[in-house]
């Protein structure tokens, strides 16, 4: 009828409503249930980490390939290279040498590959409501309804040691995929290589 069955505080900064629920209660006393925003979206706020679990996985094994790609050519490179390999050793290049000239470009690989990829990210982070909405015009498909998420855009929060850990470690993927072909290109002995050729 005419009363009141509830009442929304809504506040200035939403991290407070833990701070803002004991004073509540200390005000208006244990006879009345108080419930803030991380109780009543839990299941929703719970769907949201473990889709960026999975996001962080899946970015994780698609590295991996990438770096299986890196090494697979990085060992064709070397084959076709083995007689220049031979070449230099006889001339006295140091296996440290041989494998830096293979490591450098597995190193190229991974400099380029992560700063497009980090351009090409924060791009698709800057206009990740634009694609939506392009997306629902085009098709009619809702990626993210907003029946279920409760939200009419597409909020993103860049959090700066996510994107240390990402372009790091893909760096560094990519490093260690140039390490066998290098050692075995390093390891090469002078005569052999020559001889094969």
């Amino acid at each position: 009828g005419d009363a009141v069955h509830g009442l929304m505080v809504i506040l200035n900064d939403p991290m407070l409503a833990d701070q803002a629920r004991a004073e509540l209660v200390q005000v208006l006393g244990p006879g009345y249930r108080i419930s803030t925003w991380k109780e009543d979206y839990s299941d929703i706020l719970d769907a949201l980490l473990v889709e960026k679990n999975v996001m962080f996985y899946l970015l994780f094994f698609i590295m991996i390939v990438a770096a299986f790609g890196i090494t697979s050519a990085l060992i064709t490179f070397v084959v076709q290279k083995t007689r220049e390999i031979g070449i230099l050793k006889a001339l006295g290049a140091s296996s440290r040498q041989i494998m830096w000239i293979f490591l450098s470009q597995s190193m190229f690989v991974g400099v380029l590959g992560v700063a497009a990829g980090y351009g090409l990210g924060m791009l698709a982070v800057s206009y990740r409501n634009e694609f939506l909405f392009f997306l629902r015009r085009v098709t009619g498909f809702q990626l993210f309804p907003e029946q279920i998420y409760s939200f009419r855009e597409l909020p993103a929060l860049i959090i700066p040691s996510d994107i240390w850990i990402i372009c790091g470690g893909s760096l560094l993927i990519c490093l260690l995929a140039g390490m066998f072909p290098a050692w075995n290109a390093g390891r090469m002995k002078p005569v052999e290589a020559l001889r094969h050729e």
